[in-house]
C-alpha cells in the first residue's frame, strides 16, 4: 500500500510534467525561431488542434470542431481518404487496439492484401497462421519465442490505420526512412518510454532525437502531418509491480517537448490530463465493485475507457486539415 507521502510525490511529478509542457509549448510556439526548411505560415492566428494541451487549456472554442458529437466526427472522416501510421510502443498500441471498439474497424490478417507499409517477421519469430492479425512479429528479448510484439493494421471506410511496433531508436529511424519513399497522410509517434530512466539514457535520447527530427521534417515537406505523443505518468498504485517514479518522465517529457517543438513537429499532449484524472480518481480511490484490475496490475497502461478518450482525441485531430505547432 502507498502512503500519503508517496502519492503526493506522484501528484507533484505529474503536475510538473503538465505545467512544463504548457510552458515549453507556449514559449516555443510563440518564439521567432523556425526550422529553415519549413515554409513560414501566413500571418494570422495559428489553428489549434485536438492534440494540444495548450488549446485544451485555452478552452474548447479554440479548437475547430471541438464539441462536435462523435457521429459528426465520424461523418467528417467518412469523406476523407487517409493512411494513418501509429508508431511506437505498447501505449500507442493500446490506442490502436481501441479503434475497432470505437469505429468498428476491421483488423487485417496475413491473408489480406498487404497494407501500403508492408512489414516482415523478425527471423527469430515463430511461424504464424495466415488468419493471424499479427502482420509482423518481433520476439520480446529474454522471453519465450511465443511472446512477441506485433505490428497491426485496420480498415475503416476509406481510412487505413497502421500500427508499427518501434520502441528502439534505430528501428524507428529505419521506419521513417521507409516512409519517406511512400509518405502517409498522418504519422503519430510515441518514443521515449524505453529511454526514460538513467542519466545516460536521457543523454542518449537527446543525441538520438536530432537525426529523427531531420527525417520528420523531410516527411512534413512531402505532405505528411506528424505529431509526437508525450509520455503520460506511470501508475504508482499497482499492487504487483515495483514503485513507479514519475521523476524520470518529467525530464524525458521536457527534453521531448523542447526538441520536438523546436523542430516544428506538433506534440500530442492533450491526453496527459486524461490519464492523470484516471490515475487519481479510479486508481487512487477505487470504487467498491468496480473493475480495478488495470489499476492493480498495469504500471504503464490505462483502462479501456481512458484509451477510448484518447482515440476520440486522435479521430477529432484526423478531421483537421493540418497539425500546427500550438
Amino acid at each position: 500500500m502507498w502512503n500519503a507521502g508517496r502519492w503526493r510525490q506522484l501528484i507533484v511529478a505529474a503536475a510538473v510534467t503538465v505545467v512544463l509542457c504548457l510552458v515549453l509549448t507556449h514559449r516555443l510556439s510563440s518564439g521567432s525561431a523556425r526550422p529553415a526548411d519549413r515554409a513560414v505560415p501566413p500571418p494570422g492566428p495559428v489553428a489549434c488542434s485536438a492534440l494540444s494541451i495548450v488549446c485544451a487549456a485555452d478552452g474548447p472554442a479554440q479548437i475547430p470542431g471541438a464539441g462536435d458529437s462523435q457521429e459528426a466526427v465520424l461523418e467528417a472522416l467518412r469523406s476523407s481518404h487517409q493512411h494513418v501510421v501509429l508508431a511506437g510502443h505498447s501505449r500507442m498500441r493500446q490506442v490502436f487496439e481501441e479503434l475497432p471498439a470505437v469505429l468498428g474497424a476491421e483488423l487485417r490478417t496475413r491473408a489480406d492484401r498487404p497494407p501500403p507499409l508492408p512489414d516482415s517477421d523478425d527471423p527469430r519469430a515463430p511461424a504464424l497462421a495466415t488468419n493471424d492479425t499479427c502482420l509482423a512479429a518481433l520476439p520480446k528479448t529474454g522471453w519465450q519465442p511465443s511472446n512477441f510484439w506485433c505490428s497491426l493494421a485496420a480498415d475503416w471506410e476509406r481510412v487505413l490505420f497502421d500500427f508499427r511496433w518501434r520502441h528502439l531508436t534505430r528501428a524507428l529511424a529505419e521506419l521513417l526512412e521507409r516512409l519517406a519513399a511512400r509518405p502517409p497522410h498522418r504519422l503519430v509517434i510515441a518514443h521515449g518510454l524505453y529511454q526514460d530512466g538513467s542519466t545516460n539514457s536521457t543523454v542518449q535520447l537527446r543525441a538520438d532525437l536530432r537525426p529523427l527530427m531531420a527525417q520528420l521534417r523531410q516527411l512534413q515537406r512531402r505532405g505528411t502531418s506528424v505529431a509526437w505523443m508525450l509520455e503520460a505518468a506511470k501508475n504508482g498504485y499497482t499492487r504487483y509491480l515495483g514503485p513507479a517514479s514519475g521523476h524520470g518522465l518529467v525530464v524525458t517529457n521536457a527534453l521531448l517537448a523542447e526538441t520536438v517543438l523546436e523542430a516544428g513537429v506538433p506534440l500530442w499532449s492533450s491526453h496527459l490530463p486524461v490519464v492523470q484524472h484516471w490515475l487519481l480518481s479510479r486508481c487512487r480511490r477505487p470504487q467498491p465493485g468496480a473493475d480495478n484490475s488495470v489499476c492493480e496490475q498495469q504500471q504503464l497502461h490505462t483502462d479501456p475507457a481512458t484509451n477510448a478518450l484518447m482515440v476520440s482525441q486522435l479521430l477529432e485531430a484526423l478531421t483537421e486539415r493540418e497539425w500546427s505547432v500550438s
